[in-house]
C-alpha cells in the first residue's frame, strides 16, 4: 500500500499515540458531560455561589435574601440602591447587613467581569436554584399576576422539569425576554471583548432547557413532578401557582 508524504508523516505521528479500550470506553462512557465540558452550567455555578456564601458566613436568612434580592432585579447597582433606601428598622433586621455586604463584595453584574473581578455574576444567581426564584416570585407576586402565562416569561421557568407542552410555553417565554424585554447591553466590556449581541440563541436555550429542576414548596423542599419521565403539566404547575393565593399563605 503507497502512502503520499503527508499520509507517512501523520502515520509517524500516529505511532506516538495510543488509544486502547480503556481510552474509548473513557470517552464513550461519557457522551453526556462533553457538550458541556470546560463550560459552567447551573450546577457549576451553584457551587461556587454557595461556597462564597459559606465562606462569607452568611446565615440561613442572608442566603435566601441574596437569592430574593436577585429574584426581584438581576442587576446589583439597583438592589444596592433599593437597600440602601430601605427604612431603618428594616436595615436593623438581623440578615440585613449580612446580605448586603455580600451583595456589596462579592456580586458583580457581568459574567465577563466575575472571574476578573472574582466576584459572582448578578444575572446568574436565579439560575443556580430555578424552583427557588420561581417560589420567590410566587410570593412576591400579586394574586392577580400570579398566571402561567407570566410565569413564563421568566426565563428559569425553562429549566424546570417541563412535559412537552409547558417546555415549547417557556420556549416562547424565553424568546420574548432574548428578543423583547433585552434592549441591547450596558456591559463595558461588549466591545473591548467583542461579545456577542444579546438575542435568543438555540444553542444558549438548550443548556438551561435540558436542566429538569424540580419546584419548591414553601417549606423549601423540592415538589417533584408525578411523572419524572415527563415532568410538569399544565395543571401541575397551574395547581402550584394557585397554591400560594394570599387566603392560603398568610
Amino acid at each position: 500500500m503507497s502512502f503520499s508524504a503527508t499520509s507517512s508523516d501523520l502515520l509517524e505521528v500516529m505511532k506516538t499515540m495510543k488509544l486502547d479500550q480503556s481510552l474509548i470506553s473513557f470517552i464513550k462512557e461519557r457522551k453526556d458531560e462533553w457538550g458541556m465540558f470546560g463550560k459552567k452550567n447551573s450546577h457549576l455555578y451553584r457551587e461556587q455561589l454557595m461556597n462564597m456564601m459559606r465562606d462569607a458566613g452568611l446565615s440561613a436568612e442572608a442566603k435566601l435574601m441574596v437569592y430574593f434580592f436577585f429574584s426581584v432585579i438581576k442587576n446589583q447597582p439597583r438592589v444596592l440602591k433599593a437597600m440602601d433606601a430601605f427604612s431603618q428598622d428594616i436595615k436593623m433586621l438581623v440578615w440585613f447587613s449580612q446580605a448586603r455586604d455580600f451583595i456589596a463584595t462579592k456580586v458583580t453584574q457581568y459574567v465577563s467581569s466575575a472571574e476578573r473581578q472574582k466576584k459572582f455574576p448578578a444575572v446568574n444567581i436565579p439560575p443556580t436554584n430555578p424552583g427557588l426564584d420561581i417560589l420567590l416570585w410566587c410570593l412576591m407576586t400579586k394574586d392577580e399576576l400570579r398566571t402561567l402565562d407570566n410565569l413564563k416569561d421568566r426565563t428559569t421557568f425553562c429549566q424546570l422539569a417541563l412535559n412537552n407542552e409547558m417546555q415549547s410555553l417557556a420556549k416562547e417565554g424565553y424568546q420574548k425576554f432574548w428578543n423583547e424585554t433585552v434592549k441591547g447591553s450596558q456591559n463595558p466590556d461588549a466591545v473591548t471583548m467583542n461579545l456577542p449581541t444579546p438575542r435568543m440563541r438555540e444553542e444558549f436555550y438548550a443548556n438551561p432547557a435540558s436542566d429538569r429542576y424540580p419546584l419548591i414548596d414553601i417549606s423549601l423542599k423540592p415538589l417533584p413532578p408525578s411523572t419524572k419521565e415527563t415532568g410538569y403539566t399544565r395543571l401541575e404547575i397551574i395547581t402550584y401557582l394557585e397554591s400560594f393565593e394570599s387566603a392560603r399563605t398568610s
